[in-house]
């Protein structure tokens, strides 16, 4: 996995509030995530790419022993729980997803800055989320470790525009002439989808708003 190894630490700092900062270091010291350094993360196909981070699947996680004596009992726990189930048995697929800012950027000192502080706030927000219907944050980089601000979290199965757009080809074919039952029972799947989507979003909702 490439990560920017040179960021101009002064122009971050005009750049991020003093509160910003440090969000990786006061996670990293208080949450007990799983922490990783970039090597060992083992980084798969590309989910999206935004106007400063980019997501890929995580393939595995190649564990070093060196860098697990840097950490606590309970850091080298996570980080070990994380690499059991990267792989989702038994259709082998990739559980989680690492975030980080997108590579092109070290060419632009304002924009990684912009990206950087874009993933701390990211991570100080989620670190404090516990909902169902919430993507959770399971790891981010070893504190201390030059250059190295990503984040890792659940991969999702899709995204509400992937809902929609089912839908809507759901909508089209209901337009098709079938036999009466068959399209009350297919009618009646379609609104449940939705209903059970729309329920999850606004529990999710509920509890940002607790």
């Amino acid at each position: 996995m490439y990560l920017p190894s040179a960021v101009d630490e002064t122009e971050c700092n005009r750049i991020q509030s003093p509160s910003e900062e440090l969000a990786f270091q006061e996670m990293a010291l208080h949450d007990d995530p799983a922490l990783f350094d970039t090597e060992e993360v083992v980084v798969g196909n590309q989910l999206g790419r935004g106007g400063f981070c980019t997501v890929h699947q995580v393939d595995s996680f190649q564990v070093s022993e060196i860098n697990a004596r840097k950490l606590t009992a309970s850091q080298v726990a996570a980080r070990a729980v994380l690499a059991f189930n990267a792989r989702n048995a038994p259709q082998n697929e990739s559980r989680y997803a690492v975030k980080f800012p997108r590579p092109d950027l070290v060419s632009n000192p304002k924009k990684l800055c912009a990206a950087i502080k874009d993933i701390q706030r990211e991570s100080r927000i989620l670190s404090v989320l516990n909902h169902e219907n919430i993507v959770k944050l399971r790891g981010c980089a070893i504190p201390g470790q030059e250059g190295q601000f990503f984040i890792i979290m659940d991969q999702l199965d899709g995204t509400l525009l992937h809902l929609v757009e089912k839908w809507r080809f759901q909508a089209e074919k209901l337009k098709e002439p079938r036999p009466a039952l068959f399209g009350i029972q297919l009618q009646h799947a379609v609104l449940v989808d939705r209903l059970q989507v729309a329920t999850e979003i606004a529990f999710a909702i509920e509890y940002l708003h607790g």
